[in-house]
């Protein structure tokens, strides 16, 4: 029992001192090379879309959602050196109210206010390329933003002041197909007032899923899908809504087809009488011979990009035929307004003290050594002397000087502090302080055990002489 005694306190006290040792020894490491982290702050932003727009949230849904923003800002620098700050946007509800094809841009403002020895605003931008949008639906990817290099100029302090976020996106140029009714009921013949995706029938409309069999000119182009919608009640009408530049009005050429109207829904301009029973879609010009299929018949001019309406109206009593339309985007100079989106702060913000010092001074670099001197040294006869001798040719004397190195008044090996060795190097800064722990450790515990032992022989001894 004494000896287990013995035993358990001289552990303590091996393991009391392992730790006091490296404690110490982790306390006395140098630091790391790397600068400290920057100081990270978080946000949560409430957005809402530009007034008349869409922005980026479900069509007919709730038009507000928030975003948790990080910024890091650093909590010093220099003057006469950049300023960086940076804005992190996570994972958000925010979608597009639209389908948009793959490519288009997401683009992210965010706005800094300084103020303190100096005072400004600046914008902080990023943006990412997306890939498919599934109308309300897919959650859009925001980029992360950093600031260009602002210059620092005074000694002291300023204070940074996060303001508003806004986004934006720039659809791709693209064409979409729509079929007149994208999926049908098995068996369906009668649908009135029938909404189909964007579309939505109003009055007598029927639909014929037979028509890649129907009687066709030869080499005519057949329906899309081999369906159409019809009607032979005036003034049955259908309503496109769709999100974009323009649109198409894919339909039949044929003699029996009356004339209809076709409009933007809230632009004059855009009304217009088409007839699908001649070869140009003008009224009273030549007629078509024969069934022609998947027929451009109207184009819309260029409009805002944004959503519409068209509207197709049947004039008279005889055949008007749907057969799709195609959604047509241009390419955008500039994001369009639509999907427009500001956040804000749902807090007051504090603003955030940057302290700026002046940079440290760099070394100096040391002096080249001047190259080597050549000294021409010429003598010629005086002016006016004469000479009786032969005359001698000039000599030319070259003399190349060296200059003596100076001897150096400084060092040229650095002396390690009193109590170091002068080796003249630098400490290995490779040297792990968790390396030199475990080896200590190992030590203390081998005097431990090796101490254990020797008492262990030394009573067993003492036993055998009793």
């Amino acid at each position: 029992m004494r000896w287990g005694a013995r035993l358990r306190r001289t552990a303590v006290a091996s393991a009391l001192g392992v730790t006091v040792g490296g404690l110490s020894l982790l306390t006395a490491m140098p630091a790391g090379a790397d600068a400290p982290e920057p100081g990270h702050h978080y946000f949560t932003y409430e957005c809402i879309p530009e007034t008349g727009f869409a922005g980026l949230f479900p069509a007919g849904g709730e038009k507000k959602s928030t975003l948790r923003v990080e910024v890091v800002i650093p909590d010093k620098a220099y003057v006469g050196q950049a300023l960086i700050v940076k804005w992190n946007i996570a994972e958000s509800a925010l979608v597009a109210p639209d389908s948009i094809p793959a490519k288009a841009q997401i683009k992210a403002t965010g706005s800094v206010a300084l103020s303190g020895v100096q005072t400004g605003s600046w914008e902080i931008s990023g943006g990412k390329e997306l890939g498919a949008l599934v109308g309300n639906d897919t959650k859009i990817e925001l980029p992360a933003l950093t600031s260009d290099s602002w210059a620092l100029t005074k000694e002291g302090e300023i204070q940074i002041t996060p303001g508003l976020l806004k986004l934006s996106l720039t659809p791709p140029k693209s064409i979409i197909e729509i079929n007149d009714q994208a999926a049908p009921s098995a068996g369906e013949v009668d649908n009135p007032g029938a909404v189909q995706g964007p579309i939505k029938y109003e009055g007598d409309w029927k639909y014929d899923k037979t028509r890649a069999v129907d009687d066709w000119a030869t080499g005519a182009k057949k329906d899309r899908s081999g369906d159409v919608h019809y009607s032979q009640v005036s003034p049955s009408a259908v309503d496109v809504t769709f999100t974009g530049n323009g649109i198409e009005y894919i339909g039949e050429r044929h003699p029996a087809l009356g004339p209809v109207q076709v409009e933007i829904v809230g632009n004059a301009s855009t009304k217009k009488e088409i007839d699908p029973s001649t070869v140009s879609g003008e009224p009273g010009s030549t007629p078509v011979v024969g069934r022609h299929g998947e027929e451009k018949l109207w184009v819309s001019p260029s409009l805002p990009y944004g959503e519409h309406v068209m509207r197709l109206t049947n004039l008279e009593p005889k055949f008007a035929i749907v057969d799709g339309f195609n959604i047509l985007t241009e390419t955008q100079t500039a994001p369009p307004p639509y999907f427009n989106t500001t956040c804000t702060p749902r807090d007051a913000i504090t603003p955030i003290p940057v302290k700026l010092e002046k940079a440290p001074a760099s070394p100096s670099p040391s002096p080249s050594p001047s190259p080597s001197p050549t000294v021409t040294v010429t003598t010629t006869p005086p002016a006016g002397s004469t000479t009786t001798s032969t005359p001698k040719p000039t000599l030319t004397v070259t003399a190349t000087v060296t200059p003596t190195r100076p001897t150096p008044t400084a060092p040229q090996v650095i002396i390690t502090p009193v109590g170091g060795a002068q080796t003249g190097e630098a400490p290995d800064e490779s040297s792990s302080g968790a390396g030199l722990l475990g080896l200590g450790t190992v030590m203390v515990l081998g005097s431990v055990f090796g101490g254990v032992a020797l008492k262990r022989r030394r009573a067993a001894h003492l036993r055998g002489q009793d």
